[in-house]
């Protein structure tokens, strides 16, 4: 299987546009605004094959995940958990085992695409393929990521971007 996968997200990479192969591909969680955090959970355990990791409801509104024996908290002083802070707590959380990363194919679409994969076949894809190209197509989800909530200009300059990177294949 993890050949398989390398093969479809190489392809990804090489083709000048992905979309139809990533509607048809098993490795992607399409998410949006209104995604809720059990929901965002099921589809990582489901894409990684493995139950992993735990929730916990805390008093102050806010959730504590844990994963192989190490823990995150994340909350809002709202009490509403912001997405792109609940992507990278639990990047992190999965890390060194696992990684979440965001297809930049998917800026300006309703839903956005995430592929959570063993971070061994992330490094794979970035060695056989190289780094920089892997970059170009796929977004690192880290604490300052912004990803969901974005105005029409910065979606339209990301866009923009990764467009003019795939107009080279």
């Amino acid at each position: 299987m993890p050949l398989n996968k390398l093969k479809t997200l190489e392809s990804l990479v090489k083709s000048a546009d992905g979309r139809k192969l990533m509607d048809d591909t098993k490795l992607v969680m399409w998410l949006n605004e209104n995604s809720a955090v059990d929901e965002i959970i099921y589809r990582i355990e489901e894409l990684i094959e493995m139950k992993c990791v735990e929730k916990e409801i805390l008093d102050d509104n806010g959730i504590r995940l844990i994963y192989n024996q190490k823990s995150i908290q994340i909350a809002d002083s709202n009490g509403e958990i912001n997405l792109n802070k609940l992507l990278a707590a639990i990047n992190e959380l999965l890390h060194p085992d696992y990684e979440i990363r965001f297809w930049k194919g998917s800026y300006g679409m309703t839903d956005l695409a995430f592929i959570p994969l063993a971070k061994e076949l992330w490094d794979a894809l970035e060695e056989h393929l190289s780094t920089s190209l892997v970059n170009e197509e796929f977004r690192r989800v880290e604490f300052d990521t912004q990803l969901f909530y974005l105005d029409s200009v910065s979606v339209q300059k990301y866009l923009d971007e990764y467009l003019k990177f795939k107009s080279l294949f």
